[in-house]
């Protein structure tokens, strides 16, 4: 019967110091990737502080008029009002495009203060 041992003594230090990155960043990665919320294909989840709520959706609905009113994001009503700061940096606001929604909850109601539009799924895997 043949028997394995290991000492530290015959191991080279440059081994010992690779498998112990090797061994802290799957555990730092293991840590990670158990605190992070899974995200449905619409890629949406709220976080909560307090009132406090940051929501990854895509538009559903706008109003028809201009781009304050109640919007549909993800499936959740979001009010814009003309305090909401409306960042359309990666592109126009429109139905279909993601966003970030910052804001806050006034009862039933999630009433924006910023709506930042990300840049499209087709653009995000080209940017990898």
């Amino acid at each position: 019967m043949n028997t394995c041992t290991l000492s530290l003594r015959h191991s080279a230090p440059e081994k010992l110091f690779t498998d112990y990155l090797l061994a802290l960043t799957t555990l730092l990665l293991s840590l990670f990737c158990a605190s992070t919320v899974q995200a449905s294909d619409d890629e949406r989840y709220e976080r909560y502080r307090g009132r406090e709520v940051k929501m990854y959706g895509v538009i559903d609905s706008m109003p028809s008029s201009g781009l304050t009113g109640k919007w549909v994001v993800g499936g959740r009503h979001v009010e814009v009002t003309d305090r909401t700061e409306i960042e359309e940096e990666h592109d126009r606001a429109a139905v279909g495009r993601p966003v970030e929604i910052e804001g806050y909850r006034d009862n039933d109601r999630l009433i924006a203060h910023e709506i930042e539009v990300e840049r499209s799924r087709r653009h995000r895997r080209s940017d990898r």
